[in-house]
């Protein structure tokens, strides 16, 4: 999730942020093995949503397959447990977990790093789950400006199953007057200072897929601490100080 997204300029085409990212435990499943003939099968709840054909997947291997020779023949298994087009990077991780694959596969002996920088052909997100685990502030395209070990949260997730497409909310975006970082290194000690900044994307979105301010708005009505739109969006998200207040909003929904 984001805790928090700011839109800081413009360079290269790519819009320029600020943000913290997080991982919950919320995750795919991939499976990868040699094999006699190239093969991609996806399944899982959110398996319809994925083109075995033309996915992240085919484009990075047949990056690294040009790049570094390796072979194509791999047998890749994919359970989708993550909504597809909802804010929560499942295409990114996914991505990034391939690419340590392979690395590991063929023994490339790529560096982190080197991963890192390799990835950002092929999304903004990819490099943060090659770096951690844990939560990062990021900057520009998505290069990690700092890990933090921050205590988790209680944190109450909500998708409306609905997809909403990133390129669509940045085309969207108003461009005028592109506000600047409020955050400074004093409000990162906490989950909880990091979700309290703006995601600047929220109300874009909320006017492409008005479900999202109805979620919001429930969310607040039922005790949460906060509650905000992750990347974005459709999916948001709402941190809690105990286990009963979380429940109980949660049957609400």
């Amino acid at each position: 999730i984001n805790l928090f997204l700011k839109i800081v300029g413009e360079s290269g085409g790519y819009h320029q942020l600020d943000s913290a990212l997080s991982t919950i435990n919320l995750f795919d499943d991939l499976l990868i093995e040699e094999s006699h003939k190239t093969e991609i099968i996806v399944q899982g709840p959110y398996s319809s949503k994925v083109d075995p054909d033309d996915n992240l997947f085919t484009t990075i291997l047949d990056f690294f397959h040009k790049n570094y020779s390796i072979s194509t023949k791999l047998k890749i298994v994919i359970t989708k447990n993550i909504p597809v087009l909802a804010g929560l990077g499942g295409g990114s991780s996914n991505g990034a977990y391939f690419m340590i694959a392979l690395n590991e596969i063929f023994k490339l002996n790529l560096s982190n790093k080197k991963l890192q920088e390799l990835s950002f052909n092929f999304g903004s997100d990819i490099a943060f789950f090659i770096a951690t685990k844990k939560t990062a502030l990021i900057k520009g395209r998505g290069e990690i400006e700092k890990i933090l070990d921050l205590a988790k949260e209680k944190i109450l997730l909500i998708n409306p199953n609905k997809p909403l497409s990133t390129k669509e909310v940045f085309q969207h975006y108003n461009h005028s007057g592109l506000p600047s970082s409020a955050r400074n290194d004093e409000g990162c000690s906490s989950f909880l200072d990091l979700a309290k900044i703006e995601n600047d994307l929220e109300e874009t979105a909320i006017e492409l897929l008005p479900e999202i301010k109805i979620i919001l708005e429930e969310l607040r009505k039922n005790g949460a601490k906060i509650a905000k739109m992750s990347g974005s969006g459709p999916s948001c998200f709402a941190l809690f100080d105990n286990d009963e207040d979380l429940a109980l909003c949660h049957k609400s929904f």
